[in-house]
């Protein structure tokens, strides 16, 4: 799970082999926006086929 935001760091989604990647990007120093998004975060597999 990569929670840094776009041109924060070299992206290392390339170097995962077999896992799944997820991205959300959190702003330095800060909580998700809300808890549907904390949930969208624990069970992206879930959260995601709906």
């Amino acid at each position: 799970m990569d929670l840094t935001e776009d041109g924060e760091l070299l992206p290392y989604e390339a170097l995962i082999d077999s896992a799944t990647y997820y991205r959300f990007p959190i702003v330095d120093l800060s909580v998700p926006p809300s808890p549907a998004e904390m949930v969208r975060m624990k069970w992206p597999q879930v959260v995601r086929q709906f």
